[in-house]
């Protein structure tokens, strides 16, 4: 097997970062051990430590399973989110003509 490294940009590193304390902060609230979350998550205890250490590389799946036992709205929220797309939105609309004119054809 290839050993591949996956490099991620300092932005990605700076918010794995920043979500690693932010959960390990929101674990510690709940009065929750590293192992007792990591089994309420379905995941192994290595994969916790990693992920409150901002390791970018842990998967996404389990990055949502460690969310939605600290509290469920947080996937919601973020889903929410990305199905407004505010960015997107606000990009076709400022492709959209200025006028729509009728043709011959519209008739």
């Amino acid at each position: 097997m290839i050993n591949e490294t996956h490099t991620h940009s300092p932005l990605v590193i700076e918010w794995a970062e920043n979500m690693g304390h932010t959960i390990k902060t929101a674990r510690r609230r709940r009065n929750l051990t590293q192992r007792q979350l990591a089994q309420q998550s379905n995941i192994s205890l290595p994969t916790l430590v990693r992920l409150e250490k901002g390791d970018a590389g842990v998967a996404l799946g389990k990055i949502l399973e460690v969310m939605s036992v600290l509290d469920p709205e947080w996937v919601v929220q973020l889903l929410d989110n990305m199905t407004s797309d505010a960015l997107g939105t606000q990009l076709t609309n400022a492709s959209l003509p200025q006028r729509v004119r009728t043709t011959k054809n519209d008739f």
